[in-house]
C-alpha cells in the first residue's frame, strides 16, 4: 500500500521477474494522475487549457 498527496494505492507486490503487466502500469499512472503527479507535457497542457477557459 501506498500514499501520495493523500490518496492510497494498492499495488501487488513485486514479482522476480524483470517485466511489468500492462495493467499494472495503468494502474499505477490513474493513481499518480489522482494523486496530482503528472508528467510535465501533462501539466502544461492542463495549464492552457485552465488559461483559454
Amino acid at each position: 500500500m501506498f500514499e501520495l498527496n493523500g490518496k492510497i494505492g494498492r499495488f501487488h507486490e513485486p514479482h522476480p521477474n524483470p517485466e511489468i503487466k500492462r495493467y499494472v502500469v495503468k494502474d499505477l499512472r490513474d493513481f499518480l494522475e489522482v494523486a496530482g503527479c503528472l508528467p510535465e507535457e501533462e501539466q502544461q497542457k492542463q495549464e492552457n487549457k485552465q488559461e483559454n477557459k
